[in-house]
């Protein structure tokens, strides 16, 4: 059984911090404009998602409303979850 040390939670809690700040700083220098609408975490993971920002930038906007429900979908067809809104921009996704 693996067991941290506490001080090894603070470190990675501190590099988590630090992690963070540099996504906030690239987020805001690549794409501002998305940041402001969605948000840095999930402007990452939708870029992260398309491949790239200029792929992102050529998808329709329904297709960027469900781009992060392939997990989900997968767990729908092997009845894990019931039908749900499944999108980057909901909790539950």
């Amino acid at each position: 059984m693996f067991v941290l040390s506490a001080v090894q939670v603070v470190q990675l809690a501190e590099y988590r911090a630090q992690l963070y700040e540099y996504l906030k700083s690239r987020m805001a220098a690549i794409a501002p404009n998305l940041t402001v609408l969605v948000g840095e975490l999930v402007g990452a993971r939708l870029i992260a998602h398309a491949g790239s920002l200029m792929s992102l930038a050529k998808y329709p906007a329904s297709t960027v409303q469900i781009l992060g429900a392939e997990k989900a979908r997968l767990l729908l067809l092997m009845h894990l979850m019931k039908p749900a809104r499944l999108c980057f921009t909901h909790a539950h996704c």
